[in-house]
């Protein structure tokens, strides 16, 4: 696996050469290796700093390729990788995603798709939602039942 310093990951450029770098290895040490499109899409991103050509190899991908299948073979690949991880290793996969977070990055999509688990913000305010409205209807169903036997 590849390292930095310790004082790693100045930029998300940075962050993300490094996830790319390790993505692009697992796929080539599994035998099936990214192709440049597959590889490039990695740096995707609708805001921020990606590749000079990243809308020429959206479109490209967009025609050619598969979304679901790319996004479950990455994920693939990334699951691959954190079970052999070593704990320095993985504080410094853990560095890169969290430089990542900064922005909107399609790798941590991709990441998220591998970790069920770390789905950060969004999930919580979903289950905090959902346990809002069973509350509102318990207390909607003591309330009727009050009333009910008032009346």
């Amino acid at each position: 696996m590849q390292e930095q310093g310790p004082e790693q990951f100045r930029t998300i450029r940075e962050a993300k050469e490094y996830l790319a770098g390790i993505i692009a290895e697992e796929a080539k040490r599994n035998g099936a290796p990214l192709t440049e499109v597959e590889r490039k899409m990695l740096y995707f991103t609708e805001t921020g700093w990606t590749l000079p050509d990243m809308k020429e190899v959206s479109s490209e991908f967009d025609r050619d390729h598969d979304q679901d299948k790319y996004e479950q073979k990455i994920a693939s690949l990334i699951g691959g990788i954190q079970a052999r991880l070593t704990d320095e290793e993985r504080m410094t996969w853990e560095r890169a995603l969290e430089k990542l977070s900064e922005g909107d990055h399609y790798l941590l999509v991709l990441v998220d798709a591998a970790n069920p688990t770390r789905k950060g913000v969004k999930h919580n305010l979903k289950i905090l939602i959902i346990g809002l409205v069973f509350l509102a209807l318990a207390v909607l169903n003591m309330w009727f039942r009050h009333w009910l036997r008032d009346h």
